[in-house]
């Protein structure tokens, strides 16, 4: 557990969910594992990036699995830092 507190902790301030930024990346998953999260971390050395989530058509929240219904978007401040996620990150999600 003390890892995952790591993990979160190292999120930059103004980085974070919900956190929407002019590169974007639609991933084809619903999740961020915390895996990605700390190799984004790593890649963005402390510049801005974000995450979100866009539901599909069909999200209906009153469903017990409403999770799966829904698009993973990653965001960054850096194009850079997108790109390099996306060779980097790519296999984790």
């Amino acid at each position: 557990m003390v890892a995952v507190s790591k993990t979160i902790e190292s999120i930059p301030d103004g980085s974070g969910y919900n956190k929407i930024f002019r590169h974007r990346w639609r991933t084809s998953t619903n999740a961020l594992p915390m895996m990605a999260i700390s190799r984004i971390n790593r890649i963005t050395e402390g510049r801005k990036w974000g995450w979100t989530f866009m539901p599909h058509e069909n999200m209906n929240y009153s469903r017990e699995n409403w999770y799966e219904d829904q698009t993973l978007i990653l965001t960054f401040d850096n194009e850079m830092d997108l790109i390099q996620s996306k060779l980097e990150v790519a296999d984790l999600l």
